[in-house]
């Protein structure tokens, strides 16, 4: 069963008088339920643009998204903001914690915003706290932690309220290489457990943990990888794969190790 697909997806840039600009072009994409998917490509490739129409926070100048059999443009503003808060977490680079509040309350978040009661809400918090192993720094600050710590926060905040699909951008971005392994455990550890993850990277280090690969270039698809063999194996075909697109690398690659 497809929880995402797009048809056709297509944004274009640009007012009138300049170059138009063709970030995603007629791309058609579909996630299943329970896959754990990464998307890469080049600097500039339309992987950001994309996770971002996927994530309906932007709308695309063609096409569809379809989420959970529901075409996302049919929506209201009213209804779609209802829809993403409910059916979709969000795992940024820079965490997007809020620092007045502490681990506990930034967890509970989506659940507090959904009006669930406080002992569902506790209980809930807590689970997910003891899956990602945040129990001993729940009632600690974000500044008091971490930057692994926030990070393993913010993918708790993502599936706390148990969404469709959880979409993340640049997870590892700011973490060192030990803590972007850990948070990497913890994702797959969320996936195994049933959670349908779409990650845009440009680590290869961090896409060798997905399932399968779409890399992107100008815009478009332009191969697939998925994974059959060990991790180490599938990181390395990663590599061979963003040497043939010009994809980036950096010292996580190095650092990381596979």
């Amino acid at each position: 069963m497809f929880v995402l697909q797009a048809q056709g997806l297509t944004k274009i840039y640009g007012s009138r008088g300049q170059v138009a600009t063709r970030a995603v072009d007629n791309l058609s994409l579909e996630v299943e339920r329970g896959e754990f998917l990464g998307i890469m490509g080049p600097s500039g490739s339309g992987k950001t643009t994309l996770l971002n129409l996927l994530a309906t926070i932007d709308q695309p100048t063609a096409g569809t998204v379809i989420i959970e059999g529901r075409n996302t443009a049919t929506l209201r503003n009213d209804e779609l903001a209802l829809f993403r808060r409910r059916r979709l977490g969000f795992i940024f680079q820079d965490y997007n914690l809020l620092d007045s509040l502490t681990i506990r309350e930034n967890i509970a978040l989506p659940l507090v915003l959904d009006r669930r009661p406080p002992a569902a809400i506790r209980a809930r918090v807590e689970e997910v706290a003891r899956q990602l192993g945040l129990t001993g720094i729940l009632d600690k600050y974000p500044y008091e932690v971490s930057g692994g710590q926030q990070q393993r926060t913010a993918a708790a905040r993502a599936i706390v309220h148990e969404p469709a699909i959880v979409l993340a951008d640049e997870p590892t971005g700011n973490l060192d290489s030990r803590s972007a392994r850990d948070l990497m455990e913890v994702l797959t550890l969320l996936n195994q457990n049933g959670a349908t993850i779409v990650m845009v990277t440009h680590d290869p280090f961090a896409a060798s943990f997905c399932r399968r690969i779409l890399f992107i270039r100008d815009g478009r698809i332009y191969s697939e990888l998925r994974r059959g063999e060990s991790r180490p194996a599938f990181f390395q075909r990663i590599l061979d794969a963003l040497a043939l697109i010009g994809g980036e690398t950096d010292e996580s690659v190095a650092v990381g190790g596979a």
